[in-house]
């Protein structure tokens, strides 16, 4: 028997950046059919779930706008973004999975957000059957990347966050403005330490091969610092397509409806 739409329990997932979406999308497709919607908006059922997967664009702004948009067009109930993260203290490694006990805002505001506490544990226990490492921590959102210790440490300080993004807190808002559940988790890409190239932005991106960012680099510390954000992006993004994974896969045998059905 075929199963209306208007019966399906509905999740909207968001993250910023291109590679980011396409962990997303393919582990997404290994659990269903994925159908383009619009550009950066994708739609898939999987079981009694009905996803609707969306780039959120890079900065607080940018993820804010999109997701009012999503959320005046979908009934989605849960609303989950994901990406990647730098991690502010010690004890976090590159693919590391965190969940987002609150999110703060970009200061001076630094509003607080504090996730939903069924929703988060449901998505770690799910996290948790990837094999991946999985902890919640509070998360910070700020304006623009941080790129070495010394700026990551005074953030932690500051905030008391574990790990910090650029969009959680623009998600967030929009969330709590339509009245939906709000729930974050991300890979680390960058532990506390080595820092940061200056170029750091535009090489999580994709426009740009490494031969490219490497003739641009000053100097042979750069071109370090470089390789090992590199090896962050491959071990955030198998991380954040385990995980996704292990979230698709959850959803087709029916493990997530019981949460779901108490969010209608």
């Amino acid at each position: 028997m075929l199963t209306a739409m208007s019966d399906l329990h509905c999740i909207a997932v968001g993250a910023a950046l291109s590679w980011e979406i396409e962990a997303v999308l393919a582990a997404l497709q290994q659990c269903g059919t994925v159908r383009p919607i619009e550009r950066r908006h994708w739609h898939a059922t999987v079981g009694g779930v009905r996803f609707v997967v969306y780039q959120t664009g890079v900065g607080v702004s940018a993820a804010r706008r999109s997701t009012r948009r999503v959320l005046r067009a979908t009934p989605a109930t849960l609303v989950l973004n994901t990406g990647c993260a730098g991690a502010l203290v010690d004890d976090w490694s590159r693919g590391d999975l965190i969940g987002g006990t609150t999110i703060v805002g970009p200061p001076p505001a630094s509003s607080l957000w504090p996730t939903d506490i069924g929703a988060r544990e449901m998505i770690c226990e799910v996290a948790a059957t990837s094999g991946l490492r999985v902890r919640c921590a509070p998360l910070v959102t700020t304006m623009a990347p941080l790129i070495n210790e010394g700026q990551k440490r005074a953030c932690a300080l500051a905030s008391r966050a574990e790990a910090v993004d650029m969009e959680s807190a623009g998600v967030a808002e929009a969330a709590a403005e339509q009245g939906r559940t709000f729930v974050s988790i991300r890979a680390i890409l960058d532990p506390l330490r080595p820092d940061l190239p200056s170029l750091a932005l535009p090489i999580t991106g994709r426009r740009r091969e490494p031969w490219q960012i490497a003739r641009s680099l000053a100097s042979p510390v750069e071109l370090l610092r470089t390789a090992a954000l590199y090896r962050g992006k491959r071990s955030a993004r198998a991380s954040l397509r385990r995980f996704c994974y292990a979230l698709f896969s959850a959803a087709q045998r029916g493990q997530i409806d019981p949460y779901l059905e108490g969010l209608r």
